[in-house]
């Protein structure tokens, strides 16, 4: 089976803004306002309240006759924490600087043994040397610096100034199979399952999420230790003969709070765009980690601001669903989280985007298109993540014989626990 890497997609310059394939339904298309009374932010409540009166869900739905247009779709697992915040963030801006620390923990090897230098300023500069396997220095100008290690294919480690990595180290196996299920995990208690993995051992599925987790914290560690790593969605791959390997969303956390990860294809109304924090690991042993992407880089928290009361509870973000997208509408709803939403000011990147679309980008050399790079990934780049109630509606799609077609088939809709602003993002999460 082909893995397409996101890694690929962001150095050969194809912008975020593709739009889903799947088609907005008509309900969806002519909804309008509601009658009920609208839910003002002074009917806020305290941070140990936003579940109060909706720890029951499907009552509350019934209760408030909300049935027939909010469908829960299997079990909800919701996690309230102690605390929330309003943060800053920034992209870091030396993570290249701790590619030996990086390369001996993946490896198992050591960096300076293999490399052959004693100071990272001794690598050859990676511009003359593109096609050959080895160590380089890549001087990418105006979006930072990376240090990339390659053996031709099989291995490769890359880690820039902003934080952007990916790892690969494969074996001698064929991944392929086929995706039957996919696995919630993050909050919701992961089932008691075992399976064979592609050297034959079998490990629970359990295992398998502890070990992506230990290891990509320890990675991720090195840039420093605000968040915490955890396994998200488990996607198994499994073959006719039934061995498995796994791709794992991890998701980032802020005490205890995931980030939404979900890449968002469009604006929001005000002019500022989502940014996702991807984190992908991919094992074919139960402690072989062959492939990590983070095509987002790595920020770190410059200030916090903690929210304790005038909150928008659960009950009252269902409330907004219906008052604003009723009565024409169906939602059925696969998972509720409170979870921090991750945006910029897009400006610079829609001066890159609207380049792209000209012919002068097209006359530009692959170097240079790859110079003027991704306004996202800048080193130093200021980030606003807020807390807000997302709501999860899965699209599955299937071949004939009962296979998913796709990793991540949604849509999603968000509400701000701080001001209740229903954001809807219908067709346009990027499918990966």
């Amino acid at each position: 089976m082909k893995r397409i890497k996101v890694l690929i997609v962001l150095l050969t310059g194809i912008s975020l803004m593709m739009a889903s394939c799947a088609e907005v339904p008509d309900n969806v298309k002519d909804r309008k306002q509601g009658q009920e009374d609208k839910v003002t932010v002074s009917d806020g409540v305290t941070v140990d309240k936003l579940l109060e009166g909706a720890e029951d869900i499907p009552a509350y739905i019934k209760a408030h006759g909300y049935e027939g247009k909010f469908l829960l779709d299997g079990d909800v697992h919701i996690e309230c924490p102690e605390h929330l915040y309003e943060l800053e963030t920034e992209t870091v801006t030396d993570a290249h600087l701790k590619f030996p620390e990086i390369y001996s923990e993946l490896f198992k090897r050591d960096f300076y043994t293999d490399s052959g230098v004693k100071e990272l300023s001794e690598l050859p500069p990676g511009s003359q040397h593109h096609n050959e396997d080895g160590f380089f220095f890549d001087d990418w100008s105006n979006t930072g610096d990376s240090i990339i290690y390659t053996d031709g294919g099989a291995r490769r480690l890359d880690v820039s100034t902003g934080g952007f990595m990916y790892f690969l180290d494969e074996k001698n196996y064929s991944y392929d199979g086929a995706l039957r299920e996919i696995i919630r995990a993050g909050s919701t208690p992961l089932p008691d399952r075992e399976f064979t993995l592609l050297n034959n051992e079998k490990c629970s599925l359990k295992a398998i999420a502890e070990y992506a987790e230990s290891r990509l914290n320890t990675v991720f560690g090195y840039f420093g230790d605000q968040y915490t790593y955890r396994a998200g969605m488990i996607y198994p791959y499994t073959s006719d003969n039934e061995k498995t390997w796994f791709y794992i969303d991890m998701e980032k956390c802020y005490k205890g709070v995931p980030f939404c990860n979900h890449i968002i294809t469009d604006h929001t109304s005000e002019g500022r765009r989502q940014f996702a924090p991807i984190y992908v690991a991919e094992m074919d042993e139960p402690q072989h980690i062959f492939d990590i992407d983070c095509p987002f880089g790595i920020d770190r928290v410059t200030s916090e601001k903690e929210l304790t009361e005038g909150l928008v509870s659960l009950p009252q973000a269902l409330d907004i669903m219906n008052n604003e997208l009723s009565p024409k509408i169906e939602l059925r709803i696969s998972d509720i989280r409170l979870c921090y939403m991750c945006d910029y000011d897009s400006e610079d990147v829609d001066a890159v985007i609207k380049l792209r679309e000209t012919a002068e980008y097209q006359d530009m050399s692959r170097e240079q298109q790859l110079l003027l790079g991704n306004p996202t990934l800048l080193p130093g780049r200021k980030y606003t993540a807020y807390p807000v109630w997302e709501f999860r509606l899965d699209r599955q799609q299937r071949d004939e014989a009962g296979n998913y077609l796709q990793q991540e088939a949604c849509d999603i809709i968000t509400v701000d626990v701080r001001t209740g602003k229903l954001s809807e993002y219908f067709d346009k999460v990027a499918q990966r």
